[in-house]
C-alpha cells in the first residue's frame, strides 16, 4: 500500500523547461535517430527565448547523449532513450542497496563528499539522499531547488522523498498490543540518538495509539552504555501485580539489554513480557527468539527513489512525495 501527497511546485529554470520538452519529443520519435536537430536559431524562435538559453539546454541535451553537435551540419539525433549520471548519497551501511536501471548510471557518494567543498554534485543530473541525519537535510532542501532529488526514508514535508510510513503502522502495532493486555502499562524505550524525522515518526505513532485507547504509557529514557541501559530498564519497568509488562522500543539496537534483562528476571516471552522493536532483522540465533518488529524494505525504497528521481528529471516542475507502508513481523516477543 502506497499513499501520495501534493505539494507547491519546485521553481525550475527555462532552459530545463526546454529540456523536458525537447527530451519529450525525442523520445516520443519525433526527431528520429540519424536525422538532423532543428538547429538553435530555430529553437530559440519557438521557444521565445535567447539563443544563450537555447545553448545551455542542447548542453544537457548533448550530456544525456541524446543528440551530438557535428561540425558544419549542425546536431543529429543520437539516441531516443536518455542516460543518466545519479549520485547516490548513504552511509556505508547501504551501499548493497544502490538501484540500478537501464539508462542510468549511478555512483555512491558519502555526505562528506556530496556536501563538501570541490563541487561533486556538479556532473550529476539527479541526486538519491538515502537516511540523511537531521542536521544536513535543510542544505539538502536548499540544493533540490537547482538540482532533481529525492530523499530517501525521511518524509520531509517541503521536499521530494520515498519514505516508510512508521507512524501509522507503529500505531497499528500498539493498538493491537493495548487490546490483548488491557491492564498492562505500555511503556517506550528511546535511545540517546533521536531524529525528528524517524524517531519522532515512531513516538508519534505510539502516543496516538495510547491517547486513542485512552490509556497511561511511561517515556522510558536509555543511556548507551549496554549495563546502564539493565540499569535503565530495572529502575524504571517494574511489573504490577500479574498484568503482564508491555514494551516497545524506538530502535533494534535496544533489544540485546532488554533480552538480556528478560533472561536474568526470568520473564517469559508472551506470558510475562510483551516486546516490539524497529527493523530487527537479526536471525533468532543473535537474540534467541525472533523478535516482534516493524520492517522497512530499504531495497524497495532504493527502487521507488529512483523511479521518483526518475520521474523529476522528465519533468522538473512534477513535486514527488511517496509513503510506503512496512510490515510487522510478528514473532516470539
Amino acid at each position: 500500500m502506497v499513499s501520495c501527497f501534493g505539494g507547491t511546485q519546485l521553481k525550475i529554470d527555462r532552459y530545463i523547461q526546454i529540456v523536458k520538452t525537447l527530451t519529450a519529443e525525442i523520445e516520443a520519435g519525433k526527431y528520429p535517430v540519424g536525422e538532423l536537430f532543428p538547429k538553435r536559431s530555430e529553437l530559440a524562435e519557438r521557444f521565445k527565448v535567447t539563443k544563450a538559453t537555447v545553448n545551455r539546454a542542447a548542453e544537457i541535451l548533448v550530456k544525456q547523449k541524446l543528440i551530438v553537435a557535428k561540425r558544419g551540419a549542425g546536431s543529429i539525433v543520437v539516441n531516443n532513450s536518455p542516460s543518466h549520471n545519479i549520485a547516490y548519497v548513504a552511509p556505508d551501511w547501504l551501499m548493497r542497496h544502490i538501484p540500478a536501471a537501464t539508462g542510468y548510471s549511478t555512483q555512491r557518494l558519502s555526505y562528506e563528499e556530496a556536501l563538501g567543498k570541490g563541487g561533486h554534485l556538479s556532473r550529476f543530473d539527479g541526486v538519491l539522499w538515502s537516511h540523511p541525519g537531521d542536521e544536513v537535510i535543510p542544505r539538502i532542501v536548499e540544493i533540490q531547488k537547482d538540482l532533481p532529488g529525492i530523499i530517501i526514508n525521511r518524509a520531509v514535508p517541503e521536499t521530494n522523498f520515498v519514505a516508510t510510513d512508521l507512524h501509522n503502522k507503529f500505531a497499528e502495532l500498539v493498538a493491537e498490543r493495548l487490546a490483548l493486555l488491557p491492564d498492562s502499562t505500555p511503556h517506550m524505550l528511546c535511545g540517546q540518538n533521536y531524529s525528528q524525522y524517524v524517531h519522532g515518526e515512531r513516538h508519534e505513532g505510539f502516543i496516538r495509539a495510547c491517547r486513542d485507547a485512552r490509556r497511561f504509557y511511561e517515556i522510558v529514557p536509555m543511556r548507551d552504555d549496554f549495563n546502564d541501559r539493565i540499569a535503565d530498564l530495572e529502575k524504571r519497568v517494574i511489573r504490577s501485580g500479574s498484568a503482564p509488562l508491555l514494551i516497545f522500543a524506538e530502535d533494534w539496537a535496544l533489544t540485546g539489554a532488554v533480552v538480556s534483562w528478560v533472561s536474568r528476571n526470568g520473564f517469559r516471552w508472551q506470558k510475562d513480557i510483551f516486546y516490539a522493536d524497529f527493523d530487527n532483522l537479526a536471525h533468532t540465533h543473535v537474540w534467541g527468539v525472533t523478535t516482534t518488529s516493524v520492517i522497512q524494505d530499504f531495497d524497495l525504497l532504493s527502487r521507488k527513489g529512483l523511479e521518483l528521481l526518475r520521474a523529476i528529471i522528465r519533468d522538473p516542475l512534477s513535486h514527488q512525495q511517496l509513503l510506503l507502508e512496512p510490515v510487522i513481523r510478528r514473532g516470539d516477543t
